[in-house]
Parts: C-alpha cells; structure tokens; sequence
C-alpha cells in the first residue's frame, strides 16, 4: 500500500490494509466543497470491508472536508458482483423488514441486467429500491447494471393450492397459548432505541425479520432477528432438547410480533450487545405507538 493511499485511509480514520489499491484521481467538487476519490483495485476487496471504508468517508477528510469514495476494477465476474449484490440487499432488508420475501429470491444474470425473482412480494416496492442497489454496485465498481424483479406464477400456483388444500382439511379450531418460553412477564416496554449497553430485566415488543439455527451436541440455539421499527438487534435463546427446541422453532416466523423479556448483553459471537431470551411470547402487534 502506497503512501498516498495511507496518507488518504488515516485521514477518514480507516485502519485496514488495502493491499492492490491505489488512488487513481482526487476531484475537488468546488461548489459543493467535496472531494471525489477514485480508488483502483487489482483484487476484489470483501464487501463488508469496502462499506466500512464508505461510512469512514462520511466524516470527511480529518473530520472536515466531504468526501465521495468510488472503486474501479479492470476485471470481475458475475459471482462478484453477484456477493455485493446479496451483502446490500441484506443491508437493505434491515432497513426495511417489509423486504424480508426478498431472502429467498433467486438472482440470475441476463448479460448486464441482474433478474430477481421472487414470491410474495410487491414488483413495485421492489423497483423503488432498484436505484439504491444500483448506486452501491456503481460505487462499489460495478458500473453499467439494471435490476428488475418478477414474481414467479408458478410458485405462486403452488402456494395457493397448498392453502386450498388447507382449507379443504380444516380441522377445529383449537385456541393455543400465546407463551413460546417461560411465562408472561408484566413490565414497561421499552423502545430498542433506547438500550444502551448492557442491560437487565427488560421487555420489548418487537417484530422478527429473520432468523438462525444452530445445533449442538449440547445445546441448541436461535437467533433472531428483530425490529419495533426505532431500531433492530438479535435476541438468542438456548434449549437443551432438540423436540422442544424445534416447536419453539416453528413458532417464530417472520414477521410475527413478539413480548421478549430477558438481558441485554456482549454477545462475543455477534460482536455486540445482544437480547438473550428469557421469557418470550406471540402478540398481534406493538401495544406502543411510535410518533414519526
């Protein structure tokens, strides 16, 4: 790595290698006050490294001057842009939970133009966010592409027969608990925005986005994703049986509101505070209501 390049990383605060790149072109932008880095690349830098670079680039060259970072590669393929492609458009569902359908889209390419497609979700909700993926594969150096999105009929056909055929064998209705682990718990709820650090003996009613399973021989465990729509963390859970850790399982579903009462602690795994479930049960919805 260049001195110029150092010189330019130690200015926003970014302290990673940067092995391969060099700085193409600086442009000052007078009317505006900003500066325009063009960054050249002879190997694909990670993802997550490229957008810790960008969020360092926010505050400004020593804190003051703003500045713009754009890469440049000679060559990459369709599985790179592909990887950045799937790294924003898990950033973006975190920002907006209602394109959690989007997880299980298959992605093709069709020359320059990246094809999602889709069940369950709303085309044009999808297509007022094509521009954002398109800013970041820009920025990221992979310039030139268009993202469409179509839903699969078919899939579709299949997931409506299922529901008739559900219908068809309607069972009575037996009125089920909404407690997934432990028991109601009474308290204030507090806002996920609100938590700082660790902390004890909370409850929040949160809306789950997505979730992990891992199994051990000794233990089994989730994590979740969740949001109240103030701000998103992961609550985890242990269960020692693999029988009962698997009903639970089936009762967490995206989406679907929840009451979790537990502690907020440094999670070494995660790398940052996390919710560890005590008590958690199903509600319809938040009982608070978030002002704009």
């Amino acid at each position: 790595m260049n001195d110029k390049l150092q010189k330019f990383l130690k200015s926003i605060n970014y302290d990673e290698d940067l092995n391969g790149v060099e700085i193409e072109k600086v442009i000052l932008k007078k009317a505006v006050e900003t500066f325009d880095v063009y960054l050249k690349g002879s190997n694909i830098l990670p993802p997550s490294k490229v957008n810790k670079l960008f969020e360092c680039a926010k505050n400004g060259i020593n804190n003051d001057k703003k500045c713009n970072i754009f890469i440049k590669y000679d060559n990459y393929t369709d599985n790179d842009v592909l990887e950045y492609f799937n790294y924003y458009l898990h950033d973006l569902i975190k920002q907006k939970p209602s394109l959690t359908s989007l997880m299980d889209a298959d992605v093709s390419f069709n020359e320059d133009i990246i094809v999602m497609v889709a069940t369950n979700v709303d085309e044009k909700l999808v297509e007022a966010n094509s521009e954002y993926f398109i800013n970041k594969l820009r920025q990221c150096g992979f310039d030139g592409f268009s993202v469409i999105t179509s839903v699969s009929e078919e899939k579709n056909k299949e997931i409506k027969k299922e529901i008739e055929n559900t219908h068809q064998d309607k069972a009575p209705v037996v009125e089920e608990s909404p407690i997934i682990i432990g028991k109601h718990i009474d308290g204030d709820i507090s806002l996920l925005n609100d938590l700082v650090g660790e902390t004890t003996n909370i409850i929040v009613e949160a809306y789950c986005f997505g979730k992990e399973t891992k199994n051990t021989e000794k233990t089994n465990i989730m994590t979740m994703k969740i949001s109240d729509n103030t701000n998103s963390m992961l609550a985890k859970f242990f269960v020692r049986e693999i029988d009962e850790f698997n009903q639970i399982d089936k009762k967490i579903k995206n989406d679907s509101w929840y009451r979790i009462h537990g502690n907020v602690k440094f999670d070494d795994f995660a790398k940052d505070n996390v919710l560890m479930v005590r008590n958690l049960e199903s509600i319809k919805t938040s009982s608070i209501k978030i002002e704009d």
